[in-house]
């Protein structure tokens, strides 16, 4: 398949694809159906977008052996293609879309990983528009090692790694830091667009006194008691393992405070070890997996929420915490800068910086109204600038604008 997407992203290209009809679009995102926030945000993308007629089809990995998908996927149309690794899911990819060719107008597809150079693959076989979307940046980010892998490079080798990333009609952005990136890497501001992930202030909103009362007397918390939260996939790059230390760094002075750990992933093991080494290890909890509609009570009954990645794209978890009311304690990276007004409606921290995390969560757990002001400047910030239905809305145009051949960037 490597072989074979190289060859491919190397031949001329077709003339492009031109349609003024409403155009029917192939999603493709990587990893297994339901993992990640990419593919929270893609599926509750594709699920509006068919509510408003728009024909919209998802292609998932799925194992060959998976189980069964299929409410996950309710709302919309959505395929779950196995395939044994990322390698041969692209190749199930690129084979794909050249034999369904008929039956769509454009590609769009989210991540820079296998799948994505089957995506440019088959844009120059069949002349296809296609929209990437990458969706991390920052340290150890693929986008980031090609932007610095392209200045290290002699001219001619650059020059081919830049031909290999031609391909794409149009590029989404979802932070200023992933546009720098791909200006840094060469590519035509005219070809990218500020698109950033939305969220339903309606499903996640703050609860009521009544209802939050509810809620944690259901999960078990005190009305004395404070609740830090986080949610995500629990691997190195997002320093959940940093969070557990600072949270037996402030544990002593707060002794009614309590830690959740939503998301599962191949770092758990080694968090519950350094965990259960801690003599507060019984107030750190590990969640695992929480179905979408049941994150929103788990924030709802929190009183802050955390997320200390190395890097990010623009973090649903944290934009859904916001919706919820919540402040927020983050790291400086991609996507954090355009939510967190530190000081506002949250407090922006030093990546892997343990100290200042340390700093940051005492001072919300000790300030009650602090922690009011905050949450609530969260909400309006989410509610005038990331909607689901405005980061719909302008997904349809552009999906319209790039199949009639306009300009991208006029949608920016």
């Amino acid at each position: 398949m490597r072989k074979y997407c190289v060859k491919a992203l190397l031949e001329p290209p077709f003339q492009p694809f031109v349609s003024t009809e409403s155009p029917r679009v192939r999603v493709v995102v990587k990893r297994l159906a339901g993992i990640g926030g990419i593919q929270v945000q893609s599926r509750r993308v594709c699920a509006h977008l068919t509510s408003r007629g728009l024909p919209v089809t998802m292609l998932c990995h799925q194992p060959p052996r998976g189980k069964d998908l299929s409410a996950w996927a309710a709302g919309f149309s959505c395929e779950f293609l196995p395939a044994r690794n990322q390698w041969d899911f692209a190749r199930v990819i690129y084979r794909h879309l050249l034999t369904t060719a008929d039956s769509y107008d454009l590609i769009h597809v989210y991540g820079l990983g296998p799948e994505f150079l089957a995506a440019c693959a088959a844009r120059r076989r069949l002349g296809k528009p296609l929209i990437a979307q990458p969706c991390v940046s920052g340290p150890g980010s693929r986008l980031s090692g090609a932007r610095r892998l392209a200045g290290k490079l002699p001219h001619a080798l650059t020059r081919a790694l830049r031909t290999c990333w031609h391909p794409p009609d149009c590029w989404v952005s979802l932070s200023e830091q992933i546009r720098e990136d791909l200006l840094g890497f060469g590519i035509d501001p005219a070809r990218i667009v500020m698109l950033p992930n939305g969220v339903d202030t309606e499903q996640f909103r703050p609860a009521s006194p009544d209802e939050r009362a509810r809620l944690r007397c259901e999960l078990g918390i005190g009305a004395d008691e404070r609740v830090i939260a986080t949610a995500c996939r629990l691997v190195p790059h997002k320093r959940i393992d940093l969070l557990i230390r600072a949270f037996h760094a402030v544990s002593d002075q707060h002794p009614y405070a309590n830690l959740w750990i939503l998301g599962e992933g191949e770092h758990r093991p080694s968090l519950e070890a350094l965990a259960h080494s801690l003599p507060i290890s019984d107030r750190i909890r590990f969640l695992g997996r929480v179905k979408p509609q049941q994150v929103v009570r788990y924030l709802q009954a929190c009183d802050i929420f955390t997320l200390p990645s190395l890097r990010e794209g623009l973090s649903c978890a944290v934009q859904e915490a916001m919706a919820c009311g919540l402040p927020c304690v983050v790291t400086e990276v991609s996507g954090t800068r355009e939510l967190i007004n530190s000081g506002v409606s949250g407090v922006a921290i030093p990546p892997d910086d343990e100290p200042a995390a340390v700093g940051a969560l005492a001072a919300l757990l000790a300030d009650g109204d602090l922690r009011a002001r905050m949450g609530k400047a969260a909400r309006r910030h989410i509610e005038t600038t990331f909607s689901l239905s405005g980061t719909v809305g302008r997904y349809e145009a552009l999906y319209t604008a790039v199949t009639r051949g306009e300009a991208p960037a006029t949608l920016g």
